[in-house]
C-alpha cells in the first residue's frame, strides 16, 4: 500500500511541475516579466515561479493550492520585490476556499505603499484584478461584513474548541 503522503507530495510535485512548463507563457502572454528569477541562498517556494525584470517581479502561484499556502504568497513577492512593481498572479481556484478569493490579499495589498497589480489565472490565462482603493479595503474590514456568514476552519476548527466553549 502507498504512504498517503507520499502520494500526496507526489501529486503536488506533478502538479507543480506542469504548472511550471505553462507560467512562462502565462507571463509572456499577459506582458509580465518572463526573465528567470533566481535568488542565492534562500529557496523560492515550489509552489510558485518567480520571473522579474529592472522594473517588476512577476510572482505566479500553481492552481489547487491549499488557502494557507496562496496566501503567503504576498509575503513572499513582498520579501523579494525590492522596490520593484510585484505582479501577483493567484490561482482562481484554492484548496478549501470557495468564495472571493482574492478579497484578502486585495485588501492587504490596498494598505501597502509598493505598486501592487493583482491577477487570476485559470491554469492557462492570466487575468487582470482592479485593484482596492483604500477607504473599498477599510469597508470590507467593518465587522459586520466580516462577521457575514459561517467560518469553516476545517481541520484548524480543534484548535478553537476551547474558546469557542467558554465563550458559549
Amino acid at each position: 500500500m502507498t504512504d498517503p503522503l507520499k502520494l500526496s507530495k507526489q501529486d503536488a510535485h506533478e502538479r507543480r511541475s506542469a504548472f511550471g512548463a505553462k507560467a512562462q507563457d502565462m507571463a509572456e502572454a499577459a506582458g509580465l516579466p518572463t526573465g528567470e528569477y533566481k535568488m542565492t541562498g534562500f529557496p523560492l517556494p515550489s509552489w510558485a515561479r518567480f520571473y522579474h525584470d529592472d522594473g517588476a517581479l512577476a510572482v505566479l502561484v500553481c492552481g489547487d493550492e491549499s488557502w494557507r499556502t496562496v496566501e503567503k504568497a504576498l509575503a513572499y513577492a513582498l520579501a523579494h520585490a525590492s522596490g520593484r512593481r510585484l505582479e501577483l498572479v493567484l490561482p482562481e481556484h484554492w484548496q478549501g476556499k470557495t468564495r472571493d478569493v482574492l478579497q484578502a490579499t486585495r485588501v492587504r495589498a490596498a494598505f501597502l505603499q509598493l505598486d501592487i497589480r493583482l491577477w487570476t489565472h485559470d491554469g492557462n490565462t492570466a487575468r487582470s484584478c482592479p485593484p482596492l482603493h483604500s477607504d473599498e479595503a477599510s469597508g470590507l474590514l467593518q465587522e459586520e461584513t466580516l462577521r457575514g456568514g459561517e467560518l469553516d476552519l476545517q481541520d484548524l476548527a480543534s484548535y478553537v474548541s476551547d474558546l469557542e466553549n467558554w465563550a458559549n
